[in-house]
């Protein structure tokens, strides 16, 4: 059983307690990122990227909230266990994390957890020589 709440939350009855969950989008819109991907900044990181990763290289991207409860950390943990359970890819697959700190957020807190969530990618970077 579920209900809405306000503030973006579903709260959602799971073994006779209430459980509340956030549900947010970062919503790109299609004519603004056309636009975006052809001006020279953009066109000369992506050819970076390219030149970085070389051809034969999936790239996994991803834009998220700077904050807790957008998943990140979970997001890096699942990053290493596949990279731990799936060798055959190391090297051949990257992923690429945005995290953005909305204006309604402390700046202070956000900073903190970007430098939590840099340590560990930078450890899964070590662990598998990237």
């Amino acid at each position: 059983d579920y209900h809405f709440k306000k503030g973006g939350f579903v709260s959602v009855d799971y073994l006779g307690r209430e459980v509340a969950l956030r549900v947010g989008h970062a919503c790109m819109h299609y004519d603004y990122s056309m636009q975006k991907m052809q001006e020279p900044a953009v066109v000369e990181r992506a050819q970076a990227l390219r030149d970085h990763y070389g051809d034969n290289v999936i790239v996994y991207a991803s834009v998220d909230r700077c904050d807790r409860l957008s998943g990140i950390g979970l997001k890096f943990r699942a990053w290493r266990l596949f990279l731990e359970q799936h060798p055959n890819v190391v090297g051949r697959a990257v992923l690429r994390q945005h995290a953005y700190v909305p204006k309604t957020h402390s700046v202070t807190l956000a900073y903190k957890l970007a430098s939590e969530l840099t340590q560990i990618a930078e450890a899964i970077n070590e662990q598998f020589g990237c």
